[in-house]
């Protein structure tokens, strides 16, 4: 009788160890953009090129994109109802984070952080 309640005992415990690796499970961890902030630690910076419309164009216009993003989620709460209601410090904020990892035209102001605003809206969604 005892070899049987110990059979039970041994199955309740490989059962909580077969549980647990599932509770483990990785989850997704916040973008942090590894690459493009270890080519700004080192001091280098990404050049970015422009097609006719001022869009970028290329593989860095898309790590751009994703690091505007990354930038605006990281400065900006969500505490704000509106990209208009955010202050002109944080917007500055994020574009020398930006322009400190990329080469970018002074006139390109505008379109970083109206990629930022569309960032922030489509985060508070």
């Amino acid at each position: 009788m005892d070899d049987l309640n110990e059979e039970v005992g041994v199955g309740e415990l490989n059962a909580t160890v077969e549980e647990t690796p599932k509770e483990l499970k990785r989850r997704r961890g916040p973008t942090i953009m590894f690459d493009v902030t270890r080519i700004r630690s080192l001091g280098d910076k990404k050049v970015v090129r422009y097609n006719e419309d001022g869009a970028p164009i290329g593989e860095n216009g898309a790590k751009l994109k994703s690091f505007i993003g990354s930038a605006t989620h990281y400065h900006v709460p969500i505490t704000y109802m509106s990209w208009k209601s955010v202050p002109a410090e944080l917007k500055d904020k994020i574009f020398t984070t930006v322009e400190a990892a990329f080469v970018i035209d002074p006139r390109y102001r505008k379109n970083v952080l109206q990629t930022a605003g569309i960032s922030f809206r489509q985060f508070k969604n």
